[in-house]
């Protein structure tokens, strides 16, 4: 997700950066199918990637975004104080959506308006209650390039929303 937002950004002409940091991540290769997807969506991807999650990282981070609800409840869990900028994809483009992109607001503003349409945290313990990304490890090709596509298109739509 971070190597396609990155990607996008670019495109887009955003001078953002973006971290990769994960819930149980340590620094490894990538996993094969997300290696594989990258390359066949154009992206390349550094040999050794994966970090876990910090104390830092999570509050000096402008946006969080994570492809399940339970990745919020892991970081909104540790450190409630960044709930309010923690999101899965396809909720902050789904509201990104409703109330429009950042249009040169601080991204802190847009963040505002975007959780007056949020549900409240107990949601995100249904995993049902929030949209999300399926995890594709351990399923065929097909199911990693659905998976992929839709992570390309959310982080394109993303992109287009923030700058």
């Amino acid at each position: 997700m971070s190597a396609l937002l990155t990607e996008h950004l670019s495109a887009c002409g955003s001078q953002s950066s973006v971290t990769s940091a994960g819930t149980a991540a340590e620094l490894l290769a990538p996993i094969p199918g997300v290696a594989e997807q990258l390359r066949r969506l154009g992206v390349t991807l550094s040999p050794a990637i994966g970090r876990q999650v910090t104390v830092e990282l999570a509050r000096d981070a402008d946006l969080i975004v994570t492809a399940e609800p339970d990745h919020v409840v892991w970081i909104a869990g540790r450190w409630p104080d960044v709930f309010h900028k923690t999101y899965t994809l396809p909720e902050l483009v789904s509201y990104g959506n409703q109330i429009g992109g950042c249009q040169g607001l601080p991204i802190e503003s847009w963040l505002m308006k975007i959780a007056e349409l949020r549900p409240s945290p107990r949601a995100y313990l249904d995993p049902q209650a929030v949209q999300a990304i399926s995890d594709p490890t351990g399923a065929p090709t097909q199911e990693w390039i659905k998976v992929a596509d839709l992570i390309d298109d959310y982080c394109q739509r993303l992109a287009e929303l923030l700058k």
